[in-house]
């Protein structure tokens, strides 16, 4: 009788594990991928606090910004600027003619200061223009 009460003692046992297997590998599944989405947190963590340094230091700067753009305003009249003009990229050249007496016209060459060579200019070259100033 005390085998037969180990026996049944021991199919319990069996079929307790047999349902904990299968129970528990879904309630395991669920703590681990708890588990997995608190490190993934934990992980982005340091570019979030980047990111919030970076947003206070621009904060910070906004005040900076306004001095000097405040600053600007006050003294744009002490560092005037020359203003880049249009003849500085364009070289007028003037061309004597020989036979002045004959000749009334003067021709004008002008000349474009040469860039850095690129694929385009194989394809469009420039011309010098001739400008006729007596008309």
């Amino acid at each position: 009788s005390d085998i037969k009460v180990l026996e049944d003692q021991f199919d319990e046992i069996i079929v307790d594990i047999a349902t904990k297997r299968k129970q528990y590998p879904r309630k395991i599944l669920d703590c681990v991928i708890k588990t997995i989405k608190a490190k993934q947190e934990i992980l982005s963590l340091p570019a979030l606090i980047e990111q919030g340094d970076g947003f206070s230091q621009v904060l910070k700067m906004q005040p900076i910004i306004q001095l000097q753009r405040i600053h600007q305003e006050v003294f744009s009249s002490c560092y005037r600027k020359t203003d880049a003009k249009p003849e500085s990229f364009i070289a007028q050249v003037e061309t004597t003619p020989t036979e002045t007496a004959s000749r009334k016209t003067s021709d004008v060459v002008l000349k474009r200061k040469r860039t850095k060579d690129c694929p385009q200019r194989k394809w469009y070259p420039l011309r010098p223009k001739r400008i006729n100033l007596d008309t």
